[in-house]
């Protein structure tokens, strides 16, 4: 990602699998830091509630990615809640 860190608010609750990845819980918020290109569908963030930071990678699903930065990914979000308000609104 260009232009600096994006904040962000995980959706569902992630436990990690590896030490490459984070878990984080549902309103956790996170920045958003990279979209790895060798891993789809995953990215890597770091926490904001805690001292030190802690980074690790999350499956894109468990976040809210903001509308600015993939309408494709938001529409997957909330498509089955058309009355629903993006939180960020």
């Amino acid at each position: 990602l260009s232009g600096g860190c994006e904040l962000t608010v995980v959706l569902r609750d992630f436990t990690a699998g590896c030490s490459t990845e984070l878990s984080v819980s549902t309103g956790q918020t996170v920045e958003l830091l990279e979209r790895p290109t060798e891993r789809p569908g995953w990215c890597l963030v770091r926490t904001t509630d805690r001292s030190p930071p802690l980074e690790g990678l999350v499956p894109s699903s468990t976040l809210c990615v903001s509308h600015s930065r993939s309408s494709v990914e938001m529409d997957g979000f909330f498509s089955s809640g058309k009355g629903r308000r993006n939180i960020f609104s």
